[in-house]
């Protein structure tokens, strides 16, 4: 049963995700940068041409615009530049909404809601390799945190580039990670399609160019790492025996009640044996079978001399 559970964990945290997203995006008016992306990304599509907005790669603009294709809004590109430092977008993206009026903002909910499924990857792909390093239940935090982050929900509704970019760059390295453990054709390529596809959402990620090369040789020189997974399990077990040890040696004391009387004695943490005090209602060692008062307090001086064939 825990294991359908599990399994239906994350499609639930995805679809809360969305259903958030979609919310927002219908509800909060277009932010500035909104006004001249989408009118950039219609102009991809109808001029063929990506001067508008060429501070970025056109990726997301694109996906963004294209369902509002079909929605046949009106165009002025009377405003249009590719004069060298022109930001002619923001002067088109003003005169889009004149003509199109209200309709405008449906254009822009639209757009918006095209653009969801790059958080719901980015959120995906962040299960996935939480859950390889850590096990299921990381993978699950990991999730949890992506789908109600204040920033993740913030971005992911709108179409500027930074949610697409984040979403993708983090798809490519998780292939790229999975590629430096298991060297292979498939995951090669796989590796530089999702490089090629993080390229397209923002001029950031040219830094990937010289990042993937130097961590290739460093992981070369590192001679590869073992498996995180098992190295964490190492580590939470020799975490358990060392708390489980400290305990033993800094219980200070140990008790026995034999007639009904509470008596407190002090324990060597070293040899867990009763080392001074009262013993006369002692009837055994710690951790040892029970034995005879002679043994534990010879001569009553409550000095312990027990041979260690005893124990």
């Amino acid at each position: 049963m825990w294991t359908t559970i599990r399994r239906l964990i994350p499609p639930a945290l995805l679809l809360v995700h969305a259903a958030l997203l979609a919310y927002g995006a219908a509800v909060h008016s277009p932010t500035i940068d909104e006004v001249g992306h989408l009118p950039a990304g219609l102009s991809h599509w109808q001029l063929g041409k990506f001067d508008l907005y060429h501070v970025n790669p056109p990726l997301v603009r694109m996906v963004a615009a294209a369902p509002v294709l079909f929605a046949q809004p009106k165009y002025d590109w009377s405003q249009f530049s590719d004069a060298p430092g022109a930001r002619s977008e923001f002067a088109i993206g003003r005169d889009f909404i004149s003509n199109n009026g209200e309709r405008s903002f449906w254009f822009f909910t639209w757009a918006r809601w095209a653009c969801i499924p790059f958080s719901l990857l980015g959120g995906y792909t962040c299960f996935c390799w939480a859950r390889d390093l850590y096990g299921d239940w990381p993978g699950l935090l990991a999730l949890t945190l992506w789908c109600f982050d204040p920033n993740i929900l913030a971005n992911g509704q709108m179409i500027t580039p930074d949610m697409g970019a984040t979403a993708l760059g983090l798809t490519a390295a998780y292939v790229f990670w999975k590629w430096l453990k298991q060297p292979g054709w498939p995951l090669a390529l796989a590796a530089g399609l999702a490089l090629g596809v993080a390229l397209l959402t923002k001029t950031t990620w040219i830094i990937l160019f010289g990042l993937w090369p130097a961590l290739w040789l460093f992981w070369q020189a590192s001679g590869g790492r073992k498996p995180a997974a098992a190295a964490f399990r190492r580590r939470q077990r020799a975490t358990t025996a060392g708390l489980r040890r400290a305990a033993r040696l800094t219980v200070p004391l140990f008790y026995h009640e034999p007639d009904g009387v509470a008596t407190m004695t002090k324990v060597s943490p070293l040899s867990s044996r009763p080392v001074d005090g009262d013993l006369r209602s002692l009837d055994r060692c710690s951790r040892c079978e029970p034995i005879r008062r002679s043994h534990c307090c010879p001569g009553g001086s409550g000095q312990i001399a027990i041979p260690e064939s005893s124990c």
